[in-house]
């Protein structure tokens, strides 16, 4: 599959994931997305930036220069104290701004039903912006587990994104992940890879999820089983920590080793 098909084409449409280049200033990371031929780029954005009318215009025109999608907006945190995320409505304006449909949100409070509520009043605010709000599950983060991410999914209308190394870590299999794609609660799949046995705390689970990921087909997860359930067109976002790697790679290449590895298993389906 040629890089033009990956962006305009039939298939899947492959996302660079705010994570794998937060080291860059995010005009940069539109100029390395639409280099290494991805159709779209997830944002992680500041309050400051978030505010900042006239950097987002910016943002805006740039992907608009370069064909690229911005795709979706990092990160609303529901917090542990209750209280309504401070970040949530700069974050739902600055999507709307930048004609983003997606923002992901994450819970730090141990409660599901506390979770639920919050989302549904996050899911309310972002659709007076006219943009969804979606979730994700973690090890360390509430939903952590498959079944209460189907649950959250299901009483909220939040669409959930499978991240394939937190499905592993919080003990998620093929078939889980088919129960949340058929039951139309999928936002995206995300794909990395790592090792079938991952670490045995939740602090080394953080770790591998911020720093320590490994690039599409060079680990031992079933990525093309993951692929094989998701039907086509549809978004496949990549997202790769992996400090160690990128430290003796350029952005640049970075960016073109994962576009290149998440095509090759993607024409390997």
């Amino acid at each position: 599959m040629t890089k033009d098909r990956a962006r305009t084409g039939p298939g899947h449409a492959l996302v660079l994931a705010a994570g794998s280049v937060l080291d860059l200033d995010p005009l940069e990371q539109i100029s390395v997305a639409a280099d290494a031929g991805f159709f779209g780029l997830g944002l992680r954005l500041g309050p400051e930036i978030a505010a900042d009318t006239a950097r987002l215009d910016e943002l805006r025109d740039r992907a608009d220069r370069f064909g690229v999608v911005l795709h979706d907006l990092e990160v609303i945190r529901i917090g542990a104290d209750g209280e309504h995320p401070v970040e949530a409505d700069a974050l739902f304006a600055a999507a709307a701004r930048l004609e983003i449909a997606s923002v992901l949100a994450v819970s730090d409070h141990d409660d599901l039903h506390h979770t639920i509520a919050a989302l549904e009043r996050l899911r309310d605010r972002a659709g007076e912006h006219g943009v969804e709000v979606v979730f994700e599950y973690m090890a360390w983060t509430t939903p952590s587990n498959v079944d209460d991410a189907y649950r959250v999914a299901d009483a909220t209308g939040c669409r959930v994104v499978v991240d394939v190394l937190h499905h592993h870590r919080v003990g998620g299999t093929l078939d889980d992940a088919a129960t949340i794609i058929d039951s139309g609660h999928l936002a995206w799949l995300q794909l990395c890879d790592g090792p079938l046995i991952g670490p045995d705390t939740v602090d080394g689970i953080i770790f591998e999820a911020r720093h320590a990921r490994a690039v599409p087909g060079h680990g031992e997860f079933d990525l093309a089983g993951y692929l094989a359930l998701v039907s086509e067109p549809s978004v496949i976002s990549v997202e790769v920590q992996a400090d160690a790697r990128w430290s003796q790679m350029t952005p640049a290449a970075r960016a073109a080793e994962l576009f290149e590895a998440s095509m090759a298993l993607i024409d390997e389906r």
